[in-house]
């Protein structure tokens, strides 16, 4: 997480760096109005060098912070698969006991061990889903940036840029992966918890249904 929160930090300073040019590039096209025509030419053929080469180099550094993300999730990939079950099947297994606990069909020290080892586990799921998920919404609010910066009828260099810049962050998302399998982000908590949800109805019935056979063999 700690490679992630730097993706994110570097994403936002990308995102920074091209708020200001598109503000900076809209003042200087107000600032044009005031000026005769010979100055207003040349501060335009200033201010189109100047923003297509800080949309080139913003270009770059979007692609190596992609390359970089891949590379996380080479090296972790594996790891986050293995962390993300094992927290589900101790969440899963502790929701089960906790249950059995509060019914009376286990100590109730148990209940308070299985809270325990609860807390942690939402905490940490969380705080991962949370570094994931911003580092993909920044990476979404560059694209976002990218539309708002206008397109110049005599720049045909400086829209094709634009473009291929725009195509770039839609074919090469940041996310974090745990192998490919799928994304650590807000919506994997959502489909945990549903599952956790469908396992612990399943199990409760089970449980409920081996009380019942007990109850009628006394009978």
């Amino acid at each position: 997480m700690f490679y992630v929160d730097l993706i994110k930090e570097k994403l936002n300073l990308v995102n920074n760096k091209l708020d200001d040019t598109i503000r900076r590039n809209r003042e200087k096209m107000a600032f044009a109005i005031y000026t005769n025509k010979l100055q207003r030419f040349d501060q335009r053929i200033e201010k189109r060098s100047s923003l297509y080469d800080q949309l080139m180099a913003l270009k770059q550094v979007y692609g190596k912070i992609w390359d970089i993300s891949n590379l996380i999730n080479d090296c972790f990939g594996w790891s986050l698969l293995a962390i993300v079950t094992q927290y589900f099947i101790e969440f899963t297994s502790n929701g089960y006991w906790l249950f059995l606990a509060l019914e009376n069909l286990l100590d109730r020290s148990i209940a308070i061990q299985s809270l325990c080892s609860i807390f942690p586990i939402v905490i940490i799921l969380t705080t991962m889903a949370y570094s994931c998920h911003r580092c993909s919404e920044n990476s979404q609010q560059t694209g976002v940036l990218i539309h708002k910066i206008e397109r110049d009828i005599n720049n045909d260099l400086q829209n094709a840029l634009i473009r291929e810049f725009s195509l770039q962050i839609i074919h090469e998302p940041i996310e974090i992966s745990a192998n490919g399998f799928f994304n650590i982000n807000f919506t994997l908590l959502g489909s945990m918890s549903a599952a956790t949800v469908t396992y612990l109805v399943i199990l409760i019935q089970f449980q409920l249904s081996e009380i019942k056979k007990s109850g009628n063999v006394e009978n």
